[in-house]
């Protein structure tokens, strides 16, 4: 499996569990900071600098691809899919979670500038729909076999309120990269980002989270690769 801009791999390590040394893990991201946590996190097989772009991997090497809110941050998706679709074997599946195209509606402030400013901040370059990532996906090979909102918008108004929370300026900093310096606010950002946190909050928000009425702030996708005379 492969890990399509595994950042520093914690996410990762939280999904599998004590899982993830049965799986033949491989990682990579385009940050070197993000890739040299994620290489101590002793979960990839390997984990290398890498452009979603351009993958350095031979055709056909993995089972599945797996990718966790990466591809809104990256103006040419169809490329990263021509890439995702080349390196999966025959019926491999594409996991991949995205916001959806619910996000922008579901903020607390409908307002254009606000708007400007967040996807600017957050790098969020588009908000697809499944019938558009379908149709995205079918051009390079890869069927939708099924798709989750999930996300709805209370718990989306809760992440906003925290966001703009830890976005606020300090001493010219923003709050989260302010605490980031301190050796206080270090140790108070890992506590409250640490894995057991992380556990009750997927756990609560998951069960709590998922909709089927298309209300959702993201999607989760699974798509699996045919040959060209199946689509």
């Amino acid at each position: 499996m492969l890990d399509l801009g595994c950042g520093d791999g914690r996410f990762t390590k939280i999904l599998f569990g004590g899982s993830f040394n049965k799986i033949d893990l491989w990682g990579f991201d385009i940050s070197e900071k993000a890739v040299s946590i994620a290489k101590s996190q002793g979960i990839y097989k390997s984990v290398v600098v890498a452009d979603a772009r351009y993958l350095p991997y031979p055709d056909h090497l993995f089972a599945n691809v797996l990718s966790n809110s990466v591809l809104e941050h990256i103006v040419e998706e169809d490329r990263v899919l021509k890439e995702v679709s080349r390196v999966l074997k025959e019926g491999g599946r594409f996991i991949f979670t995205v916001p959806s195209e619910r996000f922008v509606k579901n903020l607390s402030i409908n307002d254009e500038r606000y708007v400007e400013y967040l996807n600017k901040r957050l790098e969020h370059y588009h908000y697809h729909s499944p019938r558009e990532w379908e149709r995205l996906l079918r051009n390079h090979g890869l069927i939708l076999e099924q798709y989750r909102y999930f996300i709805p918008k209370l718990a989306q108004l809760a992440w906003e309120k925290l966001f703009r929370f830890f976005t606020k300026k300090l001493q010219g900093y923003e709050l989260s990269d302010f605490l980031g310096l301190k050796r206080i606010g270090m140790w108070f950002v890992m506590r409250l980002f640490s894995p057991t946190v992380f556990k009750i909050l997927l756990r609560k928000w998951y069960v709590l989270g998922t909709t089927d009425n298309g209300e959702g702030g993201a999607l989760l996708i699974v798509a699996r690769k045919v040959k060209d005379d199946k689509i």
